[in-house]
């Protein structure tokens, strides 16, 4: 974490201060996070192979639906609503 921004945390005195700090932070998460799936959501398509990584490993499935936020991804028959920073194409 840059010393900056642990030095303006440490410098908030008031509940007010902290939650504006809360409220800026959730603001610029969105923010990000918008960004970061408009970008994914460019390349992706359906019908498309990628890569979901799951807890038993790394497997491939199609992608069956296309969400705002997430899509549909059918492994082995089993459908997984994914977001989309957790796919990438399937080589």
């Amino acid at each position: 974490m840059k010393t900056k921004l642990k030095n303006a945390i440490n410098a908030i005195e008031t509940t007010d201060e902290m939650n504006e700090a809360i409220r800026l932070l959730k603001e610029v998460r969105r923010r990000i996070n918008n960004s970061e799936a408009r970008d994914a959501k460019s390349w992706l398509r359906t019908g498309m192979w990628v890569t979901l990584p799951l807890k038993t490993g790394d497997v491939n499935g199609i992608v069956d639906r296309i969400k705002t936020k997430k899509a549909i991804v059918v492994v082995d028959g089993k459908r997984y609503d994914a977001p989309f920073n957790m796919l990438k194409p399937a080589y």
